[in-house]
């Protein structure tokens, strides 16, 4: 099959084919001499000649103007795409360096793994072991005790944001005064988490009990085992 500029020059070929049989036919019906008709299609000819170059010259410009236009628009996209990928590569090196900060779940994870309590008297023996852990830690954060709005006691707070409950579970009575820590914590602070020392004095399934009652309030729960000596008591 011809190509698209094939069939341009055959179009164009038959329109003056056309025209010349016009012509032709003016000529016969009005008996113009062939001498006159001569001067006819040559003037004719003359008048379409640069009709002709300035078509073919105006395409040759046109076709010259999109090439340049797409090459433009290659090197555009080139650039664009060059600068995608090494933003990307800038946002790939920045999230390949260390973080200096940590977020909850991160410092909750460290007390889970590394908090191995040991043998003290009370409660508060224990909060002062976590809180040398997690100074040791974490030593760019800030972590302080603290009071709810309502004056409730706070044993550790977190940048001012993360609540940390420590509980001795050396009674039932101590898992439900800190379900009503609990709430009155969440009223205040972001993030709750409890962090629960099992010394083998309540049932097991007691525990789990009140684990799922805290997780519900939305609270984190921790459960470690913990040795007090027999003459320490609750704070």
């Amino acid at each position: 099959m011809p190509d698209e500029r094939t069939s341009k020059w055959i179009a164009l070929v038959f329109v003056l084919l056309i025209i010349v049989a016009i012509i032709l036919i003016f000529i016969g019906r009005t008996n113009v001499g062939w001498q006159n008709a001569q001067e006819v299609v040559a003037t004719l000819i003359i008048i379409m000649v640069p009709f002709f170059v300035v078509y073919f010259v105006s395409r040759r410009l046109l076709s010259s103007s999109l090439s340049s236009s797409d090459d433009s628009l290659a090197r555009n996209i080139d650039e664009n795409s060059y600068e995608y990928s090494s933003g990307a590569e800038f946002i790939e090196q920045q999230s390949s360096a260390p973080k200096v900060e940590y977020d909850f779940d991160a410092i909750l994870g460290s007390i889970e793994g590394g908090f191995n309590p040991s043998i003290v008297k009370t409660e508060e023996g224990y909060e002062n072991q976590l809180i040398e852990f997690l100074n040791t830690r974490f030593p760019n954060k800030t972590l302080t005790g603290g009071h709810t709005s309502l004056g409730e006691k706070v044993d550790m707070v977190i940048d001012g944001t993360y609540c940390i409950e420590l509980a001795v579970v050396n009674n039932e009575g101590r898992l439900v005064s800190l379900m009503d820590q609990i709430l009155k914590y969440k009223m205040d602070f972001g993030e709750v988490a409890v962090i629960l020392l099992d010394p083998n004095e309540v049932p097991a399934y007691t525990i789990e009990k009140y684990i799922d009652a805290y997780k519900q309030a939305g609270a984190k729960v921790i459960v470690k085992k913990c040795n007090i000596e027999k003459d320490g008591q609750e704070k």
